[in-house]
């Protein structure tokens, strides 16, 4: 009995581990994800205004797009980037609530007995 009880309450505080750790990582991951495509953003916006200033000042041919595109790619690149984070975001988030929600259902309540 006494060691049903604790495997019980180790199983149960596992479960409440688990779910929160796996939110928590969803919101990490949410984090990183925006920040990736919003800097992406910045970049690619960036880069995009360089090259058309450098297009209206001089005609020294396409050596002048060398450095802002450059910049255009590692931007791209960035928002690519975030969209495998903002999946496993939301993949983590799914299992962090129905491992709630089947820990909710599963365990009505908890009883204990003492000896007197």
């Amino acid at each position: 009995m006494k060691n049903t009880l604790l495997l019980t309450t180790g199983l149960l505080l596992s479960m409440i581990a688990s779910s929160q750790d796996l939110l928590e990582k969803s919101k990490h991951q949410h984090s990183a994800a925006l920040a990736l495509l919003i800097g992406g953003g910045t970049l690619v916006t960036g880069s995009l205004i360089w090259a058309l200033t450098r297009s209206n000042n001089d005609n020294t041919g396409y050596a002048k797009y060398d450095a802002p595109g450059i910049v255009l790619v590692g931007g791209l690149a960035a928002m690519l980037g975030s969209i495998p984070l903002f999946i496993a975001s939301s993949r983590n988030k799914k299992k962090a609530l129905t491992a709630y929600f089947k820990f909710d259902n599963y365990v009505p309540g908890l009883s204990l007995k003492f000896r007197l």
